[in-house]
């Protein structure tokens, strides 16, 4: 089977996990990209999970990594953005919770979504009262 080729923008704690979690045990992804702002993060990437290439920036990791999709563990006031451009450029998206921190911009970019028809995840947790 072939793997998909795939990056992670955001690798503080969660990104992390997420990162970790494809790398040990999701054999049809391929993590070869990831993107942060911090120096120490892009190089547990390159050290400790095997990356090929990193980037400081997601639009530079969208538009030159050789990549199928990608894996949203940034902070929460970016991802409607990188939701949408990641979209625009053909990926397959996995964004972790929230999708946005404003219910117009959520709901902007799950139009934009839907219009696109393309398969998307959104990491959620249940949590009943």
């Amino acid at each position: 089977m072939r793997k998909i080729k795939t990056g992670i923008v955001g690798l503080g704690r969660l990104g992390k996990v997420h990162a970790t979690n494809v790398v040990n045990y999701v054999s049809q992804l391929d993590l070869i990209a990831a993107c942060s702002v911090v120096e120490e993060e892009l190089q547990y990437a390159s050290l400790n999970l095997g990356v090929e290439k990193t980037y400081e920036s997601f639009e530079e990791m969208i538009d030159q990594a050789d990549i199928e999709a990608v894996i949203i563990v940034s902070p929460s006031s970016l991802h409607t953005k990188q939701i949408e451009y990641a979209f625009k450029k053909g990926k397959h998206v996995f964004c972790e919770k929230p999708i946005g921190l404003e219910v117009k911009e959520i709901e902007q970019v799950e139009a934009f979504i839907e219009k696109k028809k393309r398969p998307s995840i959104y990491a959620w947790i249940y949590a009943p009262i």
